[in-house]
């Protein structure tokens, strides 16, 4: 994650790689995209992942924001984001059943719709790559890369970033599937690629932000649909005198559609955090590099300030939604399964 220092340390070099125009359009235009597209660290929840081992220099975000060191036997809840160093690794078992282990240089997030009500453990793969090992259960294992996202049940596999556009992937039993127009397709190859075309980077980085962001949108909006109905349902459940089978089926088939939600919600979040990083390390190598052509560069810059409150929005909304809205619903829905009066 790029925080602060890493404006602060641009400033510094500045002075000796470039100071004129185009370098304070690309080392502004880089904080700016950064700062305005990043989706911070979620609000920790439940412990659900325990440290196996360490080696060498590994780092978990803090909810603060801050990098601080791992340790072995370290317990962390869902929305962790945890990153290697060269040289080093670690390896997690997540949830009792998920085994990963991140070789040196790698960024990797469990997101935070994990839940016991849920058959689905989703994480994402920023950089680096990561070894999977299923060691028991019926979840579906849902990994979000910026190729697009990988799903298995069982086995092992390991996943590696190649660009933005491509992964490798290696499977060793088991399964593993890629989603494709919605679909799962068995993975055959050694590298699966999101089959994008994009003779203008910088535009097509820009796009499936803005599309991403799109997505976010929308899935935010039918959270709320399905909450609101969930209410209704919940009131009907407590105004009833008679039990009614069928009224706890619906609303349990709505907490089923609010968790399908959540996790198009996170991925959307994934993809947006990750293709910004590339937008920023673009323009920051036309920065460093002392390249002279701009390009549409400015055009970026001013399209995505003009959306600065439709983003600050965004992020709002979604840290309402996964730190207090989804923990509320949730309450209400065990008060009903369990026969209580909701608080």
């Amino acid at each position: 994650m790029i925080t602060g220092e890493f404006c602060r340390y641009h400033r510094s070099i500045s002075k000796g790689v470039r100071c004129g125009k185009g370098f304070a359009v690309f080392w502004w235009g880089a904080c700016l995209i950064f700062f305005l597209l990043l989706f911070n660290s979620p609000v920790y929840a439940s412990e659900v992942a325990v440290v196996r081992s360490v080696s060498g220099d590994v780092y978990l975000l803090s909810s603060g924001n801050r990098w601080e060191r791992v340790y072995e036997q370290e317990k962390f809840s869902s929305g962790f984001r945890i990153r290697t160093e060269k040289n080093s690794s670690v390896s997690l078992l997540i949830g009792g059943i998920l085994q990963v282990t991140l070789p040196e240089n790698s960024l990797f997030e469990l997101n935070d719709n994990f839940s016991e009500r849920s058959n689905i453990i989703s994480s994402a793969l920023f950089s680096g790559a990561a070894h999977f090992q299923i060691e028991q259960g019926e979840k579906k294992i849902r990994v979000v890369t910026p190729a697009g996202v990988f799903l298995s049940t069982k086995g092992k596999f390991r996943l590696g970033i190649l660009s933005a556009f491509s992964v490798s992937a290696e499977r060793t039993g088991g399964n593993l599937f890629f989603i494709k127009d919605g679909k799962e397709v068995a993975v055959t190859e050694n590298t699966v690629s999101s089959g994008r075309d994009c003779p203008d980077i910088l535009k097509c980085y820009t796009d499936i932000i803005a599309g991403n962001m799109d997505l976010l949108r929308k899935s935010i909006e039918m959270f709320e649909q399905l909450s609101g109905s969930f209410e209704t349902l919940s009131e009907k459940k407590l105004a009833a005198k008679k039990s009614d089978p069928s009224l706890m089926k619906n609303i349990e088939q709505k907490i089923s559609e609010i968790l399908e939600t959540v996790l198009r919600m996170n991925e959307a979040k994934n993809q947006i955090n990750m293709y910004s990083g590339y937008l920023k390390g673009e323009i920051d190598e036309k920065a460093v590099s002392g390249g002279e052509d701009e390009g549409d560069i400015p055009d970026i810059i001013e399209k995505l300030k003009l959306r600065h409150q439709e983003i600050s929005d965004l992020k709002k909304r979604y840290n309402s939604i996964i730190s207090s809205e989804l923990v509320s619903l949730f309450k209400t829905y065990d008060s009903l399964k369990n026969g209580r009066k909701k608080r």
